[in-house]
């Protein structure tokens, strides 16, 4: 079975102009009733494995491993409920659909309990960010009181370190926040986290691939041109 077209985002991009930026009441509402039109993974394939609680679910909607760009949606369940620890290598656009994004980044933490237990960045409705590269600080993540559906756009390859590790799109770090150094073949890389995906559910994954999706949350935003403030107020941090 082919996975569903997006004709909807097609459509909705025909009707609005780049300059429409939706608010945080609409722009929750709006992504409440459309997430369902994905099909989803789950994120983690072994989280028992972690003494923190981990449990997300993600969905790809345009992937071009040529030019190593990945946007993924990730939807969070209610609580901390989130990923293992990372950090973004590729350079990464973060956009707040739906509930919130909670980020948990301390410069001085040694353990994920330190990090867990520092102030975390709540990120609310139509918060926009970017980061990436390999000075990046190691993070949890997760959803607030009512999970969060977040769209991450990734670009690899520009990083150039000289360490081979060009075309990663995160990095994973052990619970010393020490970084964990998978072998080759378990890189994350765009190639890896698709085929990945796909083996979980294939229908996450479509089958004609197309970055419309992002053109719209763009437009949702206020965003036209990449790496710019967003009309709701919330700029990178």
């Amino acid at each position: 079975m082919r996975y569903r077209s997006y004709r909807w985002v097609e459509e909705l991009l025909a009707q609005e102009s780049n300059n429409t930026a939706l608010s945080q009441a609409d722009l929750a509402t709006y992504w409440a009733r459309r997430e369902h039109e994905f099909a989803w993974a789950a994120g983690s394939m072994n989280p028992a494995a972690y003494p923190y609680t981990v449990g997300f679910e993600i969905s790809i909607p345009y992937y071009d491993e040529e030019s190593g760009v990945l946007h993924m949606l990730m939807r969070f369940p209610p609580g901390r409920f989130g990923c293992p620890l990372h950090r973004h290598f590729a350079v990464t656009e973060t956009f707040v659909l739906r509930g919130e994004q909670v980020v948990h980044r301390d410069p001085d933490a040694n353990s994920w309990q330190a990090l867990l237990a520092a102030d975390p960045q709540r990120r609310e409705v139509g918060h926009y960010d970017h980061c990436g590269g390999p000075h990046e600080l190691p993070h949890l993540e997760h959803g607030g009181e009512h999970g969060g559906l977040v769209l991450l756009a990734m670009r690899t390859g520009a990083m150039r370190t000289g360490e081979g590790n060009e075309q990663l799109l995160f990095q994973y770090f052990n619970n010393d926040l020490t970084l964990k150094e998978p072998a080759p073949h378990k890189k994350l890389t765009v190639s890896k986290v698709v085929a990945g995906t796909r083996a979980q559910n294939n229908q996450a994954v479509p089958d004609a691939s197309e970055d419309t999706l992002y053109s719209l949350v763009k437009t949702q935003f206020g965003l036209n041109t990449r790496f710019g403030l967003n009309t709701l107020g919330h700029g990178p941090t």
